[in-house]
């Protein structure tokens, strides 16, 4: 492996050198956005409007007790069904990826079991 035991950097520059081998269709933008942050949890980020990791992190759980909770608590709900994301596409080399629709799965709380589906299914037949 060309960077094996390297950092993010090491495979950043090592891609960059071999571009048209390693990065045929796509960049790395992920690659270089990962790269720009801070490390600490508690360091602001400038690209996130100088949030921290830990700011971001309690605004994210905020959203789910106030918004996802607070609406099961209050209208008394037993589940909240949705899809989880779109179906798959082909890659398109031209036009990119096709997004439909997102959803999060931060707001989805705990997972339900199978058998507690079957539950859930069979008290609504």
């Amino acid at each position: 492996m060309p960077v094996a035991g390297g950092t993010l950097q090491t495979a950043i520059n090592f891609n960059n050198a071999r571009a048209s081998a390693e990065m045929p269709f796509f960049n790395q933008d992920i690659f270089d956005l990962a790269n720009a942050l801070e490390p600490g949890p508690d360091d602001p980020q400038p690209i996130f409007g100088g949030l921290t990791y830990n700011e971001a992190l309690a605004i994210d759980r905020n959203a789910g007790i106030n918004g996802i909770d607070a609406a099961i608590s209050q209208f008394q709900l037993d589940a909240v069904v949705s899809a989880t994301d779109n179906p798959a596409w082909a890659t398109d080399l031209i036009y990119g990826d096709h997004f439909i629709f997102r959803t999060s799965g931060l707001a989805a709380g705990p997972r339900i079991s199978h058998r507690r589906h079957q539950l859930l299914r069979d008290s609504i037949q």
